[in-house]
């Protein structure tokens, strides 16, 4: 969300003059008042295209490899800096829980600093970790990383001909990014908006990688994201970036270039198959001329045929009660999109350049949108900056919505919701992140009269009483004693959280703080969530097993009851559109113990395949009668590759009530060249499954 200066008063009273447009385009349009009613509402195609055909491009094409990028001209922004008095608003009783005296930060870590101050303001940060890399964005720049050693492998700015989007035709303001990695497809999927005013043009910056490793080739598109409305051009900011197995989403705001008008979020649809190849994607676009900044989950499941989303700005009413929740009904080539409105406890957006911060300087808390979602097990978890009527402070606030089958089937709502306040301080830009088994991190900036700015982190357990969180910590204060300049200050924009392939109970963070000098530079962390404690884990080797999917096993259940390289091997044949798959499935009882004792549930597989290939586990799902989809990571052709899923919270449906566990574990070679060349066959080597009992003491 980045312009060149503009004054911040003028601003300001252009948009509330938008505001007032706004509302009274509704009213003219006969829209209902979606804050009170919550029945679904279905979005038609606003165009179907194809998009062009990828360049692809090597890293070794820039050399050096590492360039720091500087642009003089401090970039600052044009957005709407406005909110407008909620008539229909209706308190709902709904109250968020409160932080918990309790530490659940474990095995934090300064990993190495993020991308420097560019010249752009704010930072944007953003990061996505694989196997063996991590990327990292930020206004323009993009830097991957050795994930072990923190080396610096690779830096290029993004802007301009001689940037990393240069071969595409990149402009120079290119602004708002976003990364992240897909372990179902094992690509980094990255996002830059591209912006000329002067011209009048719009466009996405879109480069996925072609495999696990990001120094390599990449796929490369320039995708325009104008909307013609009533005969206005608009221009996208503020994107929401995410994906399922079919489709990658990105959502913007649309604004027109003169400043006349706004016309609510545009959604961007693009086909996965012809993006991981470097074809010509399929292109749907949708809009919601109600909502604004609206985010996209990343959907880490191979199995699910939505991608959700939400926001919390409605025609920018404040105070307000709902997030809205969207759903994309997906397959490989088609998608749908319907919304519906989720009462949430009631909330005040804040004005921006609310925060106060030390030297009587103010930092931008943007205006109450959510600013990342990620879905987990059958839950859409995104978090927001919120105030009270006076203004006196700002909290982070969280939600956890269950999607359930929606929009298949029933309607989503709320499962938990909460907050974390600071008295005498401002707490905002909030990033969440959630772990296999449930646990939950929030990512974000605390500031008063007496601290530049901090960035904290807090957590909770998956069997925490709902709504709570633990007391946060600080991972690293600012530099000097000011930041930016006097009077109102950009910051941040958003912060990122994600989990790490190869263990799920790892998060990793990036965020902003200030330096000695008044810019600004990122930091990034990793850290866990403690366990819980009052229990240990009793390990059960299966007693049965079988072939769910292949040509041919071989080996008995008994070499799937200890690590001893000697293995159940499943031989794969061909799943039509999917690729080669293997799977074996193992079945398991809880003998000896109470089952009313149990407290968690923990699988661990360890399993070799070739390179490109992505290991899935299940569990059986006793209350849906199905299989559902717990983890997925990439597999290797030799070392055994561990693979660990622990579940504190919703564990009961997956165990019978006589004691029965059943696992599958199913292994995915999919299609990577062009014309969808089947991949050879392949042997899936399963050394180690082991199902795990949280049970209390003398359970």
């Amino acid at each position: 969300m980045m312009f060149k200066a503009i004054h911040v008063s003028s601003r300001v009273a252009a948009w509330s003059v938008l505001a007032t447009a706004l509302v009274a385009s509704a009213a003219a349009q006969g829209r209902p008042d979606i804050r009170r009613d919550t029945q679904t509402i279905k979005f038609p195609v606003l165009s179907e295209t194809v998009g062009p055909r990828a360049v692809a491009e090597s890293t070794s094409k820039f050399w050096p490899p590492i360039v720091e990028t500087y642009t003089p001209i401090r970039r600052v922004p044009k957005n709407p800096g406005f909110k407008r008095p909620n008539p229909n608003f209706l308190d709902n009783g709904l109250r968020a829980g409160q932080v918990l005296p309790v530490k659940r930060i474990d095995d934090m870590k300064s990993m190495f600093p993020g991308i420097d101050m560019t010249g752009y303001d704010p930072p944007d940060p953003t990061i996505a970790v694989g196997p063996n890399h991590v990327v990292a964005t930020v206004n323009s720049s993009l830097a991957f990383y050795n994930k072990n050693t923190g080396q610096r492998l690779f830096q290029q700015g993004a802007e301009g001909s001689s940037g990393f989007f240069g071969s595409v035709g990149a402009g120079t303001f290119v602004f708002d990014p976003k990364v992240f990695y897909d372990q179902v497809s094992q690509r980094f999927f990255m996002v830059f908006l591209d912006l000329d005013e002067g011209a009048k043009t719009s466009n996405l910056l879109i480069a996925v990688s072609d495999d696990q490793d990001p120094m390599g080739t990449w796929y490369k598109w320039k995708i325009d994201n104008e909307m013609n409305v009533g005969g206005t051009e608009m221009w996208f900011d503020y994107p929401g970036w995410g994906y399922n197995k079919d489709f990658v989403i990105c959502a913007g705001d649309m604004i027109a270039y003169d400043g006349s008008a706004i016309a609510g979020q545009q959604f961007i649809a693009m086909s996965k198959s012809q993006m991981l190849t470097g074809g010509s994607p399929s292109i749907f676009k949708f809009n919601d001329q109600q909502s604004w900044a609206a985010q996209i989950a990343e959907m880490q499941s191979p199995t699910s045929n939505v991608i959700y989303g939400g926001t919390t700005l409605i025609d920018f009413a404040s105070p307000n009660s709902v997030v809205r929740m969207y759903a994309f009904s997906t397959t490989p080539s088609t998608i749908s999109m319907v919304a519906r409105d989720v009462p949430v406890p009631p909330y005040f957006n804040a004005t921006r350049f609310l925060a106060e911060s030390a030297g009587g300087r103010l930092l931008d808390t943007l205006f109450g949108q959510l600013q990342n979602a990620v879905w987990r097990d059958g839950k859409f978890y995104a978090a927001h900056t919120t105030t009270n009527a006076t203004e006196s402070e700002t909290y982070i606030r969280w939600y956890a919505i269950d999607t359930s089958d929606w929009p298949i089937t029933g309607t989503p709502s709320l499962w938990q919701s909460g907050e974390v306040r600071t008295p005498g301080s401002y707490n905002f830009m909030p990033a969440i992140g959630v772990s296999g088994n449930g646990d939950v991190s929030l990512l974000y900036t605390k500031s008063n009269a007496g601290i530049v700015a901090d960035m904290m982190l807090a957590g909770r357990r998956a069997n925490d009483p709902l709504g709570t969180m633990s007391d946060p910590i600080v991972l690293k204060s600012s530099s000097g004693t000011t930041y930016g300049w006097p009077g109102f200050n950009r910051w941040g924009d958003y912060f990122m959280i994600t989990t790490d392939p190869e263990d799920d109970q790892v998060f990793w963070g990036v965020g902003q703080v200030g330096k000695t000098s008044g810019d600004w530079t990122t930091e990034i962390f990793t850290w866990k969530i403690s366990d819980a404690a009052g229990f240990d884990f009793v390990d059960f080797a299966p007693y049965n097993m079988g072939m769910y999917f292949g040509r041919g096993i071989n080996g008995s259940v008994g070499d799937a009851a200890a690590s001893e390289d000697i293995f159940v091997r499943v031989a794969s044949r061909s799943g039509g559109r999917v690729g080669q798959v293997a799977g074996v499935e193992f079945d398991y009882k809880f003998d000896g113990h109470d089952l009313a004792g149990l407290q968690a549930l923990q699988v661990r597989v360890e399993a070799n395949g070739p390179t490109g290939t992505t290991m899935m586990m299940y569990l059986w799902d006793y209350n849906s009668n199905r299989y559902v989809h717990i983890k997925s990571s990439p597999l290797r052709p030799t070392d055994d590759n561990e693979v660990i899923y622990q579940n504190k919270a919703d564990f009961a449906r997956f165990v019978s009530g006589t004691g029965d566990v059943k696992v599958l574990v199913r292994a995915v070679r999919p299609y990577r060249q062009q014309g969808r060349v089947l991949p050879a066959p392949y042997t899936l080597e399963v050394d180690q499954a082991i199902v795990g009992g949280g049970f209390a003491s003398g359970s």
